[in-house]
């Protein structure tokens, strides 16, 4: 059992961890949708990847800032600094399906097969990611990120 205490990265990550949770969430049910109008589910699928790629940069900003989660892990815990760096590339790799989603749906002519392969690709990656977080957390601090977010 650790005895490290984890600090307020930690309390800062798990409100962004939440956020991009609810985003998640959102971007979910709108691809999930029907599509019978396509310029109403692109609307709604445009808009709620906006939020989810808005709260993944957020998540980016905070967790890899100078007193962010990932640098208090590092410190707190180097034995575990390649799971940091592993966390680090999955966000540049995040940032590159969110690109992709991007590209898919404001193409001259969308095409909703492709938008909607490309934002659940996004969705299991992120969900993915947000398991590695919580397991890196889990082994810097013994302590639960999950939860409900």
């Amino acid at each position: 059992m650790s005895t490290l205490e984890p600090r307020t990265g930690l309390e800062r990550a798990r409100g962004r961890r939440l956020d991009l949770m609810l985003a998640m969430q959102g971007l979910e049910k709108a691809v999930a949708s029907a599509a019978p109008d396509q310029e109403t589910w692109l609307a709604d699928v445009r808009s709620t990847s906006s939020d989810v790629m808005a709260a993944l940069r957020a998540h980016i900003d905070e967790v890899e800032g100078e007193d962010g989660l990932l640098a208090e892990i590092r410190f707190d815990a180097p034995r575990l600094t390649h799971m940091v760096e592993d966390l680090e590339r999955e966000h540049q790799d995040l940032l590159a399906a969110c690109d992709r989603l991007e590209e898919a749906l404001y193409a001259d002519s969308p095409d909703i097969r492709r938008g909607r392969r490309r934002a659940l690709r996004l969705l299991g990656q992120l969900s993915l990611h947000r398991q590695a977080g919580a397991d890196l957390v889990y082994e810097a601090y013994n302590v639960d990120i999950g939860g409900p977010g």
